[in-house]
Protein backbone atom coordinates (compact mmCIF):
# COMPACT_ATOMS: atom_id res chain seq x y z
CA UNK A 1 0.00 0.00 0.00
CA UNK A 2 0.81 4.00 -0.92
CA UNK A 3 -0.54 5.88 2.06
CA UNK A 4 -0.80 9.45 1.42
CA UNK A 5 -1.84 12.76 2.07
CA UNK A 6 -3.07 15.67 0.15
CA UNK A 7 -2.39 19.27 0.83
CA UNK A 8 -4.75 21.59 -1.67
CA UNK A 9 -6.68 24.92 -0.72
CA UNK A 10 -8.96 23.92 -3.48
CA UNK A 11 -11.73 21.42 -2.40
CA UNK A 12 -12.67 20.67 -6.16
CA UNK A 13 -8.60 19.44 -6.33
CA UNK A 14 -9.27 16.94 -3.28
CA UNK A 15 -11.81 15.78 -5.06
CA UNK A 16 -10.78 14.65 -8.35
CA UNK A 17 -7.62 13.40 -6.32
CA UNK A 18 -9.67 11.53 -4.08
CA UNK A 19 -11.45 10.25 -6.94
CA UNK A 20 -8.93 8.99 -9.01
CA UNK A 21 -6.97 7.18 -6.41
CA UNK A 22 -10.35 5.50 -5.33
CA UNK A 23 -9.36 3.59 -8.88
CA UNK A 24 -6.24 2.32 -7.85
CA UNK A 25 -6.27 0.14 -4.97
CA UNK A 26 -3.00 0.09 -3.71
CA UNK A 27 -3.44 3.68 -2.85
CA UNK A 28 -4.56 5.04 0.85
CA UNK A 29 -5.75 8.13 2.03
CA UNK A 30 -4.32 9.66 5.56
CA UNK A 31 -5.54 12.61 5.37
CA UNK A 32 -6.67 16.20 3.45
CA UNK A 33 -5.71 19.03 4.40
CA UNK A 34 -6.54 22.85 3.11
CA UNK A 35 -4.71 24.89 5.50
CA UNK A 36 -0.73 24.08 4.70
CA UNK A 37 -0.18 24.85 8.30
CA UNK A 38 -2.29 22.57 9.30
CA UNK A 39 -0.44 19.55 7.64
CA UNK A 40 2.83 20.64 9.27
CA UNK A 41 1.18 20.19 12.78
CA UNK A 42 0.11 16.50 11.59
CA UNK A 43 3.42 15.41 9.72
CA UNK A 44 5.51 16.48 12.71
CA UNK A 45 3.22 13.61 14.14
CA UNK A 46 3.44 10.77 11.24
CA UNK A 47 6.02 12.01 8.54
CA UNK A 48 7.31 7.81 9.13
CA UNK A 49 3.71 6.84 7.83
CA UNK A 50 3.58 9.03 4.81
CA UNK A 51 4.69 7.35 1.53
CA UNK A 52 2.81 9.82 -0.84
CA UNK A 53 2.18 13.61 -0.91
CA UNK A 54 0.10 15.55 -3.19
CA UNK A 55 0.95 19.10 -2.50
CA UNK A 56 -0.46 21.58 -4.47
CA UNK A 57 2.15 25.14 -4.44
CA UNK A 58 -0.27 28.33 -4.55
CA UNK A 59 -1.85 28.42 -1.13
CA UNK A 60 -2.23 31.24 1.89
CA UNK A 61 0.46 31.47 4.83
CA UNK A 62 2.53 28.44 3.29
CA UNK A 63 3.46 27.82 -0.22
CA UNK A 64 4.64 24.31 -1.44
CA UNK A 65 7.64 25.38 -2.50
CA UNK A 66 8.27 26.47 0.93
CA UNK A 67 6.62 22.97 2.38
CA UNK A 68 8.90 21.14 0.33
CA UNK A 69 12.12 23.25 1.54
CA UNK A 70 10.98 22.24 5.04
CA UNK A 71 9.81 18.69 5.10
CA UNK A 72 11.66 16.04 3.07
CA UNK A 73 9.16 13.18 1.81
CA UNK A 74 9.67 10.12 -0.07
CA UNK A 75 7.55 10.91 -2.71
CA UNK A 76 6.03 14.11 -3.97
CA UNK A 77 3.17 14.96 -6.76
CA UNK A 78 2.81 18.74 -7.02
CA UNK A 79 -0.43 19.25 -8.21
CA UNK A 80 -0.66 23.01 -9.76
CA UNK A 81 -2.49 25.29 -11.97
CA UNK A 82 1.43 26.78 -13.01
CA UNK A 83 3.73 25.77 -14.62
CA UNK A 84 6.25 28.28 -13.86
CA UNK A 85 7.23 26.46 -10.75
CA UNK A 86 8.44 22.82 -11.97
CA UNK A 87 11.87 23.15 -12.17
CA UNK A 88 11.98 24.88 -8.59
CA UNK A 89 9.93 22.08 -7.35
CA UNK A 90 12.29 19.58 -9.15
CA UNK A 91 15.12 20.59 -7.38
CA UNK A 92 13.27 18.81 -4.50
CA UNK A 93 13.14 15.52 -5.68
CA UNK A 94 9.75 15.49 -6.65
CA UNK A 95 8.43 12.28 -8.47
CA UNK A 96 6.11 14.12 -11.14
CA UNK A 97 4.40 17.92 -12.03
CA UNK A 98 0.27 17.36 -12.85
CA UNK A 99 -0.69 20.37 -14.39
CA UNK A 100 -4.66 21.06 -13.76
CA UNK A 101 -6.84 19.87 -15.09
CA UNK A 102 -5.46 16.71 -15.72
CA UNK A 103 -6.70 13.29 -17.12
CA UNK A 104 -6.84 9.65 -15.11
CA UNK A 105 -3.95 8.35 -17.62
CA UNK A 106 -1.66 11.21 -16.98
CA UNK A 107 -2.38 10.75 -13.00
CA UNK A 108 -1.92 6.83 -13.45
CA UNK A 109 1.26 7.78 -14.92
CA UNK A 110 2.54 9.82 -12.01
CA UNK A 111 1.29 6.99 -9.70
CA UNK A 112 3.39 4.51 -11.65
CA UNK A 113 6.70 6.74 -11.06
CA UNK A 114 6.06 6.22 -7.43
CA UNK A 115 5.99 2.73 -7.59
CA UNK A 116 8.84 2.62 -9.71
CA UNK A 117 10.73 4.80 -7.10
CA UNK A 118 9.27 2.68 -4.06
CA UNK A 119 10.58 -0.59 -6.03
CA UNK A 120 14.00 0.66 -6.56
CA UNK A 121 14.56 2.23 -3.25
CA UNK A 122 13.71 -1.55 -2.02
CA UNK A 123 16.25 -3.07 -4.27
CA UNK A 124 18.68 -0.65 -3.18
CA UNK A 125 18.18 -1.52 0.68
CA UNK A 126 17.84 -5.20 0.33
CA UNK A 127 21.53 -5.24 -1.65
CA UNK A 128 22.63 -3.14 1.29
CA UNK A 129 21.48 -5.26 4.15
CA UNK A 130 22.95 -8.58 1.34
CA UNK A 131 25.99 -6.82 1.75
CA UNK A 132 26.21 -6.39 5.19
CA UNK A 133 25.28 -10.00 5.77
CA UNK A 134 28.25 -10.91 3.99
CA UNK A 135 30.43 -8.81 6.21
CA UNK A 136 32.39 -9.70 9.20
CA UNK A 137 33.68 -7.47 12.31
CA UNK A 138 36.62 -8.20 14.04
CA UNK A 139 38.81 -7.47 16.79
CA UNK A 140 42.46 -7.75 16.02
CA UNK A 141 45.33 -8.67 19.23
CA UNK A 142 45.72 -4.66 18.89
CA UNK A 143 42.49 -3.97 20.02
CA UNK A 144 41.97 -2.78 16.51
CA UNK A 145 38.75 -3.56 14.79
CA UNK A 146 38.55 -3.87 11.11
CA UNK A 147 36.10 -4.86 8.29
CA UNK A 148 36.32 -8.12 6.23
CA UNK A 149 33.94 -9.17 3.40
CA UNK A 150 33.18 -12.91 3.19
CA UNK A 151 34.52 -13.10 -0.28
CA UNK A 152 38.12 -11.64 1.35
CA UNK A 153 38.60 -14.96 3.87
CA UNK A 154 40.29 -18.06 2.36
CA UNK A 155 40.69 -19.69 5.70
CA UNK A 156 41.29 -19.19 9.28
CA UNK A 157 43.14 -20.99 11.45
CA UNK A 158 42.71 -21.59 15.19
CA UNK A 159 45.34 -20.84 17.79
CA UNK A 160 44.93 -21.09 21.36
CA UNK A 161 43.29 -17.65 22.28
CA UNK A 162 42.99 -16.54 19.16
CA UNK A 163 42.72 -16.93 15.10
CA UNK A 164 45.06 -15.97 11.63
CA UNK A 165 43.19 -15.15 9.23
CA UNK A 166 44.03 -15.47 5.98
CA UNK A 167 42.71 -13.52 2.94
CA UNK A 168 42.97 -12.49 -0.19
CA UNK A 169 45.23 -9.52 0.35
CA UNK A 170 46.65 -10.17 4.10
CA UNK A 171 47.06 -12.19 7.10
CA UNK A 172 44.92 -10.65 9.97
CA UNK A 173 45.62 -12.06 13.61
CA UNK A 174 41.90 -11.86 15.25
CA UNK A 175 41.10 -11.94 19.04
CA UNK A 176 38.59 -13.94 18.55
CA UNK A 177 38.31 -17.77 18.62
CA UNK A 178 37.71 -20.61 16.15
CA UNK A 179 34.94 -21.73 17.62
CA UNK A 180 33.57 -17.71 17.65
CA UNK A 181 34.33 -16.97 14.50
CA UNK A 182 32.52 -20.47 12.96
CA UNK A 183 29.26 -19.27 14.85
CA UNK A 184 29.40 -15.76 12.94
CA UNK A 185 30.21 -17.41 9.80
CA UNK A 186 27.69 -18.87 7.38
CA UNK A 187 27.27 -22.69 7.06
CA UNK A 188 26.79 -23.02 3.33
CA UNK A 189 29.88 -21.13 2.66
CA UNK A 190 32.43 -21.54 5.52
CA UNK A 191 33.33 -25.41 6.98
CA UNK A 192 34.96 -26.69 9.39
CA UNK A 193 37.57 -29.06 8.26
CA UNK A 194 39.92 -29.42 11.03
CA UNK A 195 39.77 -28.70 14.65
CA UNK A 196 42.56 -25.61 13.63
CA UNK A 197 41.16 -24.99 10.32
CA UNK A 198 38.12 -23.36 8.84
CA UNK A 199 37.99 -22.79 4.66
CA UNK A 200 35.68 -20.84 2.47
CA UNK A 201 33.97 -23.40 0.49
CA UNK A 202 34.55 -20.40 -2.48
CA UNK A 203 38.36 -21.00 -1.95
CA UNK A 204 38.37 -25.23 -2.55
CA UNK A 205 40.16 -26.87 -5.71
CA UNK A 206 40.36 -30.61 -4.41
CA UNK A 207 40.31 -33.13 -1.73
CA UNK A 208 42.73 -35.87 -1.79
CA UNK A 209 43.00 -38.09 0.74
CA UNK A 210 43.12 -35.98 4.10
CA UNK A 211 44.58 -33.12 2.48
CA UNK A 212 42.31 -29.77 0.88
CA UNK A 213 43.77 -28.47 -1.78
CA UNK A 214 43.10 -24.43 -2.20
CA UNK A 215 42.45 -22.53 -5.68
CA UNK A 216 45.28 -20.41 -7.06
CA UNK A 217 48.54 -22.71 -5.51
CA UNK A 218 47.30 -20.87 -1.96
CA UNK A 219 48.84 -23.75 -0.56
CA UNK A 220 46.67 -27.34 1.36
CA UNK A 221 44.61 -27.58 4.82
CA UNK A 222 44.55 -30.73 6.33
CA UNK A 223 41.44 -32.13 7.34
CA UNK A 224 40.82 -33.88 10.23
CA UNK A 225 38.69 -37.65 11.38
CA UNK A 226 36.55 -35.76 13.24
CA UNK A 227 35.37 -33.29 10.39
CA UNK A 228 35.87 -35.49 7.63
CA UNK A 229 32.55 -37.48 7.15
CA UNK A 230 30.52 -34.36 7.55
CA UNK A 231 32.97 -32.76 4.59
CA UNK A 232 32.54 -35.77 2.61
CA UNK A 233 28.79 -35.67 2.67
CA UNK A 234 28.85 -31.93 2.10
CA UNK A 235 30.98 -32.28 -0.85
CA UNK A 236 28.77 -35.55 -2.24
CA UNK A 237 25.48 -33.44 -1.66
CA UNK A 238 26.78 -30.53 -3.74
CA UNK A 239 27.53 -33.27 -6.32
CA UNK A 240 24.04 -34.50 -6.89
CA UNK A 241 21.98 -33.95 -9.13
CA UNK A 242 17.83 -34.80 -10.05
CA UNK A 243 17.45 -38.32 -11.95
CA UNK A 244 15.06 -37.94 -14.58
CA UNK A 245 12.83 -39.86 -14.87
CA UNK A 246 12.04 -42.31 -17.99
CA UNK A 247 8.16 -42.49 -19.12
CA UNK A 248 6.48 -45.57 -18.78
CA UNK A 249 6.34 -47.68 -21.82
Amino acid sequence: MIKYIAIDDEEHAHEVIRNFCKKIPYLDLIEEFSDPLEAVSFIDSYNDKIDLVFLDIEMPRLSGIDFLKAYSFPNVIMVTAYSNFALDSYQYGVVDYLLKPFSFDRFSMAINKVRERQEKNKAISKKKQEEESHILYLKTTRKKYIKLTHAEIKYIRGAENYAVIYTTTATIIASERLKELEQLLPSDSFHRVHRSFIINLDHFDSLDGNSIQLKATDGCLPVGATYRQKFLDYLHKGMQTPVEKKPAE
